[in-house]
């Protein structure tokens, strides 16, 4: 088809449209609305529960600056699971508060350290058993304790890192059975410093 035919055509539909939407506007009375498309009817999403759920406690909600605090994190289940692997990463503020020390009140990890200059936490967990490390609703898992000192004054955050803010530091909680990555919920913590 010929280029100069075919812009043509385009020109002329656009005319068209234009000019039928003056008119019909040019009709309406002020007040009176003009329905194109039916009424959206309001669906429901069904609400998807995680596996599983981080847990971020401190003793008080109100730390002093520079005295020495805790912050423990644990995980529930929200069905049976039998636990493979946990990649854990607990991100904090290095500009506002410094973790010196890790404590594990149960399952030692396989690795873990502090690492300052990202701001985080972390504790690598290989579970050799065979039948994994088995958690069921309503048992908490407490996995580790920081050792937390606030800098500044003001609010203070602690979050399970999901990668979303940190390249390469994923939490990431695998089943035994499937080796599948299972889903999580985690509240963030947030603490005020005075």
């Amino acid at each position: 088809m010929n280029p100069k035919l075919l812009t043509g055509l385009i020109i002329l539909v656009a005319v068209v449209v234009i000019t039928e939407s003056v008119v019909i506007l040019n009709r309406l009375t002020p007040g009176q609305n003009i329905t194109l498309l039916p009424a959206a009817t309001p669906t429901t999403v069904p609400s998807v529960t995680a596996d599983a759920r981080f847990s971020l406690t401190a003793g008080s909600d109100t730390w002093t600056k520079g005295t020495s605090q805790t912050v423990t994190v644990a995980l529930s289940a929200n069905h049976s699971f039998s636990l493979d692997a946990l990649d854990l990463y607990v991100k904090y503020d290095p500009s506002k508060v410094s973790v010196t020390k890790l404590n594990f009140p149960g399952t030692k990890p396989t690795l873990n350290k502090i690492s300052p200059t990202q701001g985080l936490a972390i504790a690598n967990y290989l579970i050799t058993a065979t039948e994994g490390l088995k958690l069921t609703p309503g048992q908490s898992l407490s996995l580790m304790t920081l050792s937390v000192t606030p800098k500044v004054t003001g609010p203070v955050q602690f979050q399970i890192a999901t990668g979303q803010s940190t390249t390469g530091s994923t939490t990431m909680i695998i089943e035994n059975e499937t080796s599948k990555a299972l889903s999580f919920d985690s509240p963030v913590l947030t603490v005020n410093v005075k």
